[in-house]
């Protein structure tokens, strides 16, 4: 996760306290103050005015705010449920535990329980479960809906609304992915190589 994705989790975290010294920001982080006020500058030039300065320190601009939370709880994933569900995915039968996870994001074990409820909901359209064992959680499933969920998340992170088929078909050009598809798979068999749904 980027530090300045881990800076917006804290301000979203104290959005209702006064504003938070650099000092104090810089120490959450693990960064200098200088290295604050430079993450400021670039998530402003991003979202303007997302971030106020003072004196005292930065918060979440009051009126960007309410925008900012509510985009959480969109069609979209947020970076903080990605790497979460990217996190997840690799532990396999270890599962994430709740309080490192808080304290690794700078964000409450509230918010995290918030999060795993949101990609539970997620996660069970490819009949995958995010289960909690004590402070644990680890996704349940069987391999291949792992794997379709794990292409579904690079449709998903990447800028463009474009299908990851419809970009490939585009690097192609006249050649077609179905074509694509029949020759590769000959040549598997004519190898005798015996590729899995995900690599293929």
């Amino acid at each position: 996760m980027k530090k300045t994705d881990m800076l917006l989790d804290y301000l979203k975290k104290h959005a209702d306290e006064d504003f938070i010294s650099a000092r104090t920001l810089a120490d959450s982080l693990g960064v200098t103050d200088r290295t604050i006020r430079h993450y400021v500058r670039s998530i402003n030039n991003k979202q303007p005015n997302l971030i106020e300065s003072s004196r005292e320190g930065y918060r979440l601009c009051k009126n960007n705010a309410k925008t900012v939370k509510e985009s959480e709880h969109g069609s979209h994933i947020d970076n903080r449920r990605f790497y979460i569900l990217r996190r997840l995915i690799k532990s396999s039968g270890r599962g994430l535990d709740l309080f490192d996870l808080a304290d690794t994001l700078y964000v409450s074990d509230a918010t995290i329980r918030s999060d795993m409820a949101y990609l539970n909901r997620l996660v069970s359209k490819h009949g995958l479960q995010v289960m909690q064992q004590n402070n644990r959680y680890v996704l349940q499933g069987n391999e291949k809906s792992r794997r379709k969920l794990m292409m579904d998340l690079i449709d998903v992170s990447k800028p463009t609304k474009t299908s990851l088929e419809e970009e490939v078909q585009r690097f192609l050009g006249d050649i077609s992915l179905q074509t694509l598809r029949v020759l590769s798979k000959r040549s598997f068999e004519k190898y005798g190589i015996h590729p899995n749904t995900y690599f293929f």
